[in-house]
């Protein structure tokens, strides 16, 4: 596809065009690097522009000067290794074994003289203009000729990152300045690397949910003329390197910039990202986002409300939190209370989910659990944990810990409990509120926790329930049950 691309100022050295330095002149070779990619150096993965063009050629192929002229430097292996090289005037062959028989001064004829032979790189740098003014050799109405490029260029992803920063939006919402970075990359050719090479130009443009244009196509980077190296960081974001090409399309070549949406309208919009070549094929990628407010306050902790066995498994119950931007609950595990990982997330967990079956947990272990609430805020905001629950299978010696919490209580640990049965094969599960139906768990061992209260904390038909079955009850016992004779 071909667009339309605001070109600068044409001048008689841009429309200067000349054949390919290698044989046949006449006919396209594949371009291995475009002007201006990110290139990997001794600083890092960004550490320059490509101040060329690549030309793929095998080692010990001949090279040869575009124009009629003299040499004016040499570069030596001897001196520069894999870099030596040979410039004529304004144009310069570079990872080029020079030609003995030259020197600088040597009078040179274009495509009759052999300025040396391509090295072990497998290909020529080739440099249109001086050191720091060079210009894209490849260009519309001039540069190399003739080259054959009808594929589009490709954008592949669009992101949202904090302005200055490398902290990306999880989401598609966004607040405050932006940076948007986008991966694009440009196909020259059917070469081995001509699917892979840097774009001549990016910019980008937002619309509203109508698609009506809210910030004009902007184009901060468009290729005919070498930048300082200097602003190498401005356009290329952490990730780029010398074959993968991030553009920060927000900034300015010359600094940093952002897109702000302060003070914009909440509500959903497009991003729209737009990538050329030198001959006018572009290509777009366009993301949804909607822009909202900053949000820092994390939901209220989930309130667990029971864990139990069912068949060889178990089963976590939990009360639902009252968050109104609730995304979900992550859920925690340990087996000794210091060590926690996740084993679920609000991906799994989402919000309106009040339980979780475990279809299967060895007995004889005991595994500790906690959860948290997440929200969906830009960035999501986790709540603390949860008080912890402990689960341990056992087909014998069941232990049930029914604990009606309040706000004074200090919860006793199961293992604190069970410590004080020695030689136990025990299973554990654990009720926290009276809201769970409770006659379909199996028991040998009832504990009831009914805290520091002295009322309210524990009803007869709650210990009614369990007639028949060992009953213990730690904590100040309420008035209503001391007369129970299930506890005697």
């Amino acid at each position: 596809m071909k667009a339309v691309l605001p070109l600068v100022s044409l001048s008689l050295l841009w429309a200067t065009s000349y054949n390919w330095p290698c044989l046949p002149f006449d006919q396209p070779h594949w371009v291995n690097g475009t002007f201006c990619e990110c290139r990997s150096g001794s600083s890092g993965d960004i550490d320059h522009f490509h101040s060329g063009i690549d030309i793929d050629l095998p080692g010990g192929n001949a090279v040869f000067s575009v124009i009629d002229g003299t040499v004016t430097s040499i570069g030596t292996p001897d001196d520069y290794g894999i870099n030596s090289w040979v410039r004529v005037g304004r144009y310069a062959y570079v990872h080029v074994i020079p030609n003995p028989i030259l020197s600088v001064g040597s009078s040179v004829t274009a495509y009759q003289t052999i300025l040396g032979w391509t090295n072990s790189w497998n290909h020529i740098h080739f440099k249109d203009g001086y050191p720091g003014d060079e210009i894209n050799p490849i260009r519309q109405d001039g540069g190399i000729t003739p080259l054959d490029d009808p594929y589009d260029p490709w954008v592949n992803d669009l992101r949202f990152y904090l302005d200055g920063t490398q902290t990306e939006f999880p989401s598609d919402q966004i607040y405050g300045r932006v940076d948007i970075v986008s991966r694009a990359m440009d196909h020259t050719d059917d070469g081995p690397i001509g699917w892979d090479n840097g774009v001549y130009a990016i910019g980008y443009e937002i619309l509203d949910s109508a698609g009506t244009v809210v910030r004009a196509l902007t184009i901060p980077f468009q290729f005919d003329h070498i930048p300082s190296q200097s602003y190498v960081h401005n356009v290329y974001a952490p990730g780029s390197n010398t074959s993968v090409y991030r553009y920060i399309v927000t900034n300015h070549l010359s600094g940093n910039h952002s897109l702000d949406v302060t003070g914009w309208s909440q509500g959903t919009y497009v991003a729209r990202v737009i990538a050329w070549d030198p001959y006018g094929h572009v290509d777009t990628l366009s993301r949804v986002f909607r822009v909202t407010e900053s949000d820092t306050i994390p939901p209220p902790a989930p309130r667990l409300a029971g864990i139990r066995q069912v068949g060889t498994g178990f089963q976590l119950h939990w009360e639902p939190s009252p968050a109104s931007d609730l995304a979900g609950y992550r859920l925690y595990f340990s087996y000794d209370l210091e060590e926690w990982q996740l084993y679920q997330d609000e991906v799994q967990l989402p919000a309106g989910t009040d339980s979780l079956r475990v279809e299967s947990f060895p007995d004889d272990i005991t595994i500790y659990l906690r959860m948290t609430a997440r929200d969906n805020a830009p960035f999501p905001n986790e709540s603390a944990p949860s008080e912890i629950a402990a689960y341990r299978g056992s087909p014998v010696n069941r232990i049930l810990i029914m604990e009606n919490l309040t706000d004074d209580h200090t919860r006793l640990h199961p293992e604190e409990i069970v410590a004080h049965l020695p030689g136990w094969n025990y299973g554990l599960q654990a009720m926290y509120t009276a809201t769970l139906p409770t006659r379909d768990l199996n028991a040998d061992l009832v504990i009831f926790l009914t805290g520091r209260a002295r009322t309210g904390t524990l009803t007869p038909d709650q210990i009614t329930l369990w007639t028949g079955h060992p009953v213990w009850v730690l904590g100040a016992k309420p008035a209503a049950l001391v007369n129970q004779d299930s506890l005697l």
